[in-house]
């Protein structure tokens, strides 16, 4: 008999022992959530979502027996990890290689893993309720997440497990195999949460009666600063954390590319221009290797003599990305889970525009003029930055008020996902 089974006829044995004890309250007590998104990705983003997301489900009920799943890999994996400095190939190969092809590829190894399929059946099977989220899942990547997430839906299917999206982001292009993949899940699903109105009207457009059934939340990673103990500060300078992506991982998104070298001048000229008003100036990655890897060949050269600029350490968990955020006093960040981190703790943080997502989300939270691009003066850049800093240490109690509304829109939907609600 299953630990899971033995435990089970444990309780039940006691609650019939028990005469204020009742068989309601252990079901609910004992519920089996499988919590599916990409939490081994190498962005260590991903995984800080998967936390927030089991953060939000205990405090609905923690009690939930929770499980964590990456639908392109398998388990999640807690290893102790050497960060990976890589940057993506720029060869010719790579540019012209067919999309077809990429598919037919994300196809075969889906097809070859069977370790995958036999471990994602078994983690529906004991499941009560799916979740699928957060993250921007909802993205044709050559068919891996619109694959990835069928796969889970057809388990889901097999076993008649209700399933639920949480705070998911997506965007255009869909090819019409991604598009007949997705749109068939969210049909499945019983409720669906996006973390943007950009995701919605997207959506929308596809399949209007996705309009009564799709609500708009936020991102959890609003949630992250109920995870960490606060720590003090002891810096005597105020420390900007400049948080670094590789430009080539938005060439997709953004008509308007930066090449490495371009981007590279820039966020050296602002980190010597934020030097110049007193300020320590630390680059950090969110742990991907191409990231990784401009830093390392890019910024390092650059920066590494440059007295008032560190280059720190690559973080190899989601731990250390919290905590190198968590210890600056305001963040200049591209990739969104560096942003929203930096929000949470209410510390003036700086989104550099790339993908819908990132302009969205600010929107929403009210966070408009925190905005930037590359196309923009660093002289200027720094000035607003200086000013911010001079104004107020923190984020206005306008935008705190702003997240603690979307704070509760989130675990209101949640409750009402797995059944909660009063």
């Amino acid at each position: 008999m299953g630990e899971f089974k033995k435990e089970l006829l444990v309780r039940t044995l006691l609650a019939l022992s028990c005469d204020d004890y009742k068989i309601k309250d252990l079901v609910v007590y004992m519920k089996n959530i499988l919590v599916c998104g990409v939490g081994n990705s190498k962005n260590l983003g991903d995984r800080l979502i998967a936390e927030t997301v089991n953060l939000i489900i205990k405090k609905i009920n923690n009690q939930y027996r929770i499980t964590n799943f990456d639908f392109t890999m398998g388990s999640i994996d807690d290893l102790p990890k050497k960060p990976n400095i890589k940057l993506n190939s720029e060869s010719l190969i790579k540019k012209f290689t067919p999309n077809t092809l990429r598919r037919f590829k994300v196809y075969s190894n889906y097809k070859k893993n069977t370790g995958l399929k036999i471990e994602l059946k078994k983690r529906v099977m004991e499941s009560d309720i799916v979740v699928i989220g957060g993250g921007q899942l909802l993205i044709d990547n050559c068919l891996n997440f619109p694959l990835g997430i069928k796969n889970v839906i057809d388990e889901a299917k097999r076993y008649n497990k209700p399933v639920i999206f949480t705070f998911v982001g997506g965007r255009a292009p869909w090819g019409e195999r991604a598009k007949s993949l997705f749109l068939e899940a969210l049909e499945y699903s019983s409720y669906i949460s996006v973390r943007d109105s950009d995701t919605k009207a997207f959506l929308v457009s596809l399949d209007p009666g996705l309009n009564k059934k799709v609500i708009i939340t936020s991102d959890p990673a609003l949630f992250l600063n109920e995870m960490c103990s606060i720590k003090s500060n002891n810096n005597s300078k105020t420390q900007i954390g400049l948080g670094v992506m590789d430009p080539n991982e938005f060439k997709k998104s953004n008509d308007s590319f930066v090449s490495r070298k371009e981007c590279a001048r820039w966020w050296t000229s602002l980190a010597e221009k934020l030097v110049s008003y007193g300020y320590e100036v630390n680059i950090f990655t969110n742990g991907a290797p191409t990231d990784n890897g401009f830093v390392e060949y890019f910024l390092k050269t650059q920066l590494e003599k440059t007295k008032g600029v560190s280059i720190r350490k690559y973080p190899s968990n989601y731990e250390e990305l919290i905590d190198v955020i968590y210890q600056q006093d305001l963040v200049v960040a591209q990739r969104l889970h560096a942003c929203l981190p930096s929000i949470s703790f209410m510390k003036h943080t700086f989104g550099i525009k790339w993908d819908i997502k990132v302009q969205s989300i600010f929107k929403e939270l009210e966070l408009e003029d925190y905005l930037i691009n590359f196309k923009e003066n660093t002289d200027e850049i720094a000035i607003a930055i200086h000013n911010k800093l001079q104004k107020s240490g923190n984020l206005d109690i306008k935008v705190s008020k702003n997240i603690q509304d979307k704070k509760r829109e989130m675990l209101n939907f949640v409750k009402a996902g797995l059944g909660e609600e009063n």
